[in-house]
This record gives structure tokens, C-alpha cells and sequence, in this order.
């Protein structure tokens, strides 16, 4: 059935065909799995499902703003959620609406069924072959005007020490061959990540500085040289990195040490002079510690199959 067959003569309604317990459909991210229709339902935004053998698959795309309800009410993404705020029951959701990929280390590696092309979930597979305990997302975001992909990636305590997180970006990033791009701020834990990614055959990592980028963009000039090679032996951190938890660290050491020159002062163990004296000082490094901070937020890692 062609797409004119279900558009009435007007042209402007669309009529679809009729959809019967039964029916075949086919499912997965690349549409090439059958599947039998089960039933129907609506999820929480009134757009209409479909139970099938293979789990529900939603009918359209799309929102239909029509058959949303009169009021619906969004949860905005909570960037502050912390692993410890998620579990692997989190994950069950999952079970059943995945494709078996690939094993990485003894641990099925699924591939959530989904066609749309602005995020990727794969899933790691439990020790007990039940479910999952782990994930590694990528979801498009903008960069200085470009469409690239972010990640984000939990284990569960069972999974963590077992060298899954490297091979399993290494595997995501070849098997969809979309670029990635590291956040402006990095953790320990993610650092480790993208320097032994750096590491791997098959995997470019290089650096990128998006001030540079769009300097040259904007002037009409070639682009190339915002970008350089990263070695993590050799090459500073501070150069693409901003380390959230080390600067946390920092911040609350400076606090302090003002708070105890303010005591002291207070105690009469310092004058007013030295105690401003040492106040100037702590600015003067804060000042310096938030330009080069400024500066590290401008440069990205990216990382793309060779």
C-alpha cells in the first residue's frame, strides 16, 4: 500500500488502514523483525501503542499533539542525578525491547529497539542472565553549531572492576560510527575512559577547541586548525580537561581558609592589614583558578572510528 492509497481525495487528512490483533508488523532499529500484534493501548502522553510479541512499540513517531490529554505534565532531565540515584531495576523496563549485539567480557551486550537516530542505549546484561545492570547512552546534542553525540553510562557495583566501560565504548562508537564528544567538565572516572580510548586500535581521539572553531567558522576560514592531536602521556590535562570533583575540592579548601583568616582576625591573632593582605591572595588565586577553567571548558574530546 502506497502512502497516496491512505490519503483521501482532499489531501488533507491522512486515513490509515485498518490494524487487527493479528497483524504483522515489523520492529527493531532496523525494521527487519517480525512481529504479531497483541493488542492495543496509549501511553502516558494518549499516543497510541501497540502490543506486540516483541513488547509495545509506539505507532508513530511523532507526537500527535491531538491526542495528547488536556494537561500533561514533563519531568525536565535532572543533569545533577548521581549513579546513586539509579539502579538496575531501573533497567527491567528494557527487558524484552532489546537485540542481542555482541558479548563483551562474558556479558550479553543489547542494543535497545529504536529507530530513532537522536540517541543509542546499549545495555549490559547481568550475571544472572535475567536482566541488566548497566548502560552506555549516546544522545545527540549541539556543539558550536554542529550535531555530534554525548554519552552516558551507569553500572551497577557487580559490573564495576571488570574492564566492561572501554570495549563497550569502543564497540558503540564503531558499530554506529557517529562521533563523539566529551562533556566540558570531566570526572576521574571519565578521564580514565577517554584516555585509554585514545589507546585503542580502530579509535581516533583528538582535541578540539570550539573558541577556535567558531572564530575561523564565522571569518569564512578553514576550520582545521581548531583541532589538534591529543596524547594523554604527554599532554596536560588542564589543557582539555575541567575536573569537577577536584575543583569542589578546592572551592571548599579556599572557604575555609578564608572563614579561618575571618577567626583569626576575630581573635586578634592577625591585624586588619595582614588579614586583607591574605584575603587578596586567595581572590587573586580564585580569579586565576576560574580563567583557566573559562579556558578548559573550551576544549572538547572527540572521538570517531578510524
Amino acid at each position: 500500500m502506497k502512502i497516496n492509497d491512505i490519503i483521501n481525495e482532499s489531501k488533507d487528512t491522512l486515513k490509515l488502514p485498518n490494524i487487527d490483533v493479528g497483524d504483522e508488523v515489523k520492529v527493531g532499529k532496523f525494521k527487519n523483525r517480525k512481529a504479531e500484534v497483541t493488542g492495543f493501548d496509549k501511553d502516558e502522553h494518549g499516543q497510541p501503542v501497540l502490543k506486540t510479541t516483541k513488547g509495545d512499540q509506539k505507532l508513530f513517531k511523532p507526537r500527535v499533539s491531538k491526542l495528547e490529554p488536556e494537561q500533561v505534565n514533563e519531568i525536565s532531565v535532572d543533569h545533577r542525578t548521581t549513579k546513586d540515584d539509579f539502579s538496575p531495576y531501573d533497567l527491567d523496563e528494557f527487558i524484552g525491547q532489546t537485540e542481542h549485539v555482541t558479548t563483551i567480557n562474558g556479558h550479553e551486550i543489547h542494543l535497545m529497539d529504536d529507530d530513532a537516530p537522536e540517541e543509542y542505549i546499549w545495555l549490559v546484561g547481568d550475571d544472572a542472565g535475567e536482566g541488566f545492570a548497566g548502560y552506555l547512552s549516546f544522545s545527540k546534542g549541539a556543539y558550536a553549531g554542529n550535531d555530534f553525540y554525548k554519552s552516558n553510562v551507569f553500572f551497577a557495583p557487580e559490573l564495576q572492576g571488570k574492564g566492561l566501560a572501554v570495549p563497550l565504548y569502543v564497540y558503540a562508537i564503531k558499530s554506529s560510527g557517529i562521533t563523539l564528544v566529551s562533556d566540558k567538565t570531566q570526572t576521574r572516572g571519565s578521564k580514565t575512559v577517554w584516555a585509554k580510548l585514545a589507546q585503542q586500535p580502530g579509535i581516533h581521539v583528538y582535541g578540539w577547541n570550539i573558541n577556535k572553531y567558531l572564530e575561523l567558522s564565522r571569518a569564512g576560514k578553514n576550520t582545521d586548525e581548531a583541532f589538534f592531536h591529543w596524547d594523554p602521556n604527554t599532554d596536560l590535562d588542564d589543557e582539555v580537561y575541567v575536573d569537577t570533583e577536584a575543583d569542589a575540592e578546592d572551592y571548599r579548601n579556599v572557604r575555609m581558609r578564608a572563614a579561618q583568616y575571618q577567626q583569626d582576625l576575630d581573635d586578634g591573632k592577625i591585624s586588619k592589614q595582614e588579614h586583607d593582605q591574605l584575603m587578596k591572595q586567595l581572590s587573586s588565586y580564585q580569579t586565576a583558578k576560574n580563567d583557566q577553567n573559562i579556558h578548559g571548558t573550551d576544549i572538547r574530546l572527540v572521538a570517531t572510528a578510524r
